[in-house]
């Protein structure tokens, strides 16, 4: 008789980790005494060390984006692997509904035994068995098939759902990823405080900042760098809304 697997763990992502003095005081004040007007013109001292503050967040988020590449893989990786188990899940449930006479007869049988403490076959007693979730069974087959398959579609949706929401950019490159994390958590932040993109041209004091950032914390930081996340930021969202506004006309037509 087949003994019951042991359940799975499964491990989520892990948080970002806090980096401590990602941003030394030198190197703060080396950004404070810019020359090269890498602020808003109007900025207090104050909404400068507020940026600087993001910077650290942003930091402590890179570290912990660089881990993660190293250990978990891209957007690419994670699309394929979600795919490649919806494609298990289609085939599970097309096994299921080929499953009918007699190979059908035999699981209800067993499926009787495993509600049954002992079994008597003509010559001996069969070893007993224990189905994990037997109290939530009705007392033939149809009720464990039905509930799987049910649960079966309900995870193909869940992660239907999920590959929705990882974007995949085709021209990415892995090197792209750490130093896009920082700057995607600041153009975040400015967001949320301001309402509006911070500045994405080559010229303007984003591009400035970013470009003297990286040369102050040892990374190549191109005068480019702001201009496409912040293009990248507004496809994905242009994506995300897509795929929501699709949705909402499914789920219309449905009702």
């Amino acid at each position: 008789m087949m003994e019951d697997e042991n359940i799975p763990e499964w491990s989520y992502g892990e948080a970002g980790r806090f980096v401590p003095e990602a941003l030394t005081s030198g190197q703060r004040e080396q950004l404070l005494n810019s020359k090269d007007k890498i602020f808003p013109r109007k900025f207090t001292q104050e909404e400068k060390n507020a940026l600087l503050d993001a910077v650290e967040t942003g930091l402590s988020i890179n570290a912990d984006a660089k881990e993660h590449l190293t250990k978990g893989g891209t957007a690419l990786d994670h699309n394929a692997t979600l795919t490649d188990l919806l494609k298990s899940l289609a085939a599970a449930k097309q096994k299921l509904k080929r499953l009918n006479g007699r190979p059908l007869d035999y699981v209800d049988k067993a499926f009787v035994e495993g509600r049954t403490p002992f079994q008597f076959d003509g010559s001996g007693y069969l070893p007993p068995f224990n189905m994990s979730l037997t109290s939530s069974y009705g007392y033939q087959v149809d009720s464990l098939l039905l509930k799987t398959w049910l649960h079966l579609t309900d995870l193909e949706k869940v992660v239907t759902r999920a590959t929705e929401n990882i974007h995949v950019d085709q021209t990415w490159r892995p090197s792209d990823h750490t130093h896009d994390t920082l700057v995607n958590h600041l153009i975040e932040v400015w967001v949320e405080k301001y309402g509006k993109y911070p500045p994405p041209s080559r010229t303007g004091w984003f591009a400035k900042f970013i470009f003297e950032l990286g040369e102050v914390i040892g990374e190549n930081f191109g005068l480019d760098m702001a201009g496409r996340c912040i293009r990248k930021r507004k496809e994905i969202y242009a994506y995300l809304l897509d795929v929501k506004l699709a949705h909402g006309k499914v789920q219309a037509a449905t009702e």
